[in-house]
């Protein structure tokens, strides 16, 4: 599988949706709710209804999720972003679902397969992230990722900073018990990050 120079970053299809499915299952493997299924079929089979879904009901949030397709067309990385008129993810429940500020785009998520990572599909997704929300008149990037993993090193290289800081979650319980339900039992701190961007006319 080529580097980054082989790359090629694509706006997401309905072919590409059962891919989709199995990619982001595998790159949040460590955070599965056990709430969205008790097996990885389960869960790839909840993410696959969730896209459909997408495309059938709103076909524009679809050119707001890029994908990098291994040399057989199956989804290796993919990006999802959210702007203005987006719903929210559609894999989370309506309470939690992010809420945009004036001029904010938010990535909703990023993950690679096992065998693409390190070899620059997610600096190529990001640049992706960046190029859109400016073409749509965004002023800033904005993203949550759980304090202790190691993306935080390739946001910051993309030029992301440290806004916010959660409180430690031990320290209010019942925010404890849904993160930690909620990100595989294994993380308790959120930071938000963020990264200025110069709209395009």
């Amino acid at each position: 599988m080529g580097g980054v120079a082989a790359w090629e970053v694509d706006i997401l299809t309905a072919a590409d949706i059962p891919s989709l499915a199995v990619t982001r299952s595998e790159a949040f493997a460590e955070k599965r709710c056990w709430a969205m299924g008790e097996s990885v079929a389960d869960q790839e089979k909840l993410m696959r209804a969730a896209y459909e879904k997408m495309r059938d009901q709103e076909p524009s949030k679809m050119k707001h999720c890029a994908v990098v397709r291994d040399e057989g067309g199956g989804v290796v990385a993919a990006c999802q972003v959210m702007m203005q008129g987006d719903s929210g993810d559609g894999l989370m429940p309506e309470w939690m679902r992010h809420k945009l500020l004036p001029g904010e785009c938010y990535v909703e998520w990023i993950g690679t397969r096992e065998n693409a990572r390190g070899k620059g599909a997610g600096k190529k997704l990001m640049a992706w992230a960046d190029e859109i929300a400016a073409q749509n008149g965004c002023t800033f990037m904005r993203l949550e990722v759980m304090a202790g993993n190691p993306a935080v090193r390739l946001y910051e290289r993309g030029g992301y900073d440290v806004v916010t800081r959660g409180k430690n979650c031990f320290g209010r319980l019942g925010i404890c018990c849904i993160v930690w339900c909620f990100m595989g039992c294994k993380y308790t701190e959120a930071l938000e990050m963020r990264k200025p961007l110069n709209p395009k006319p």
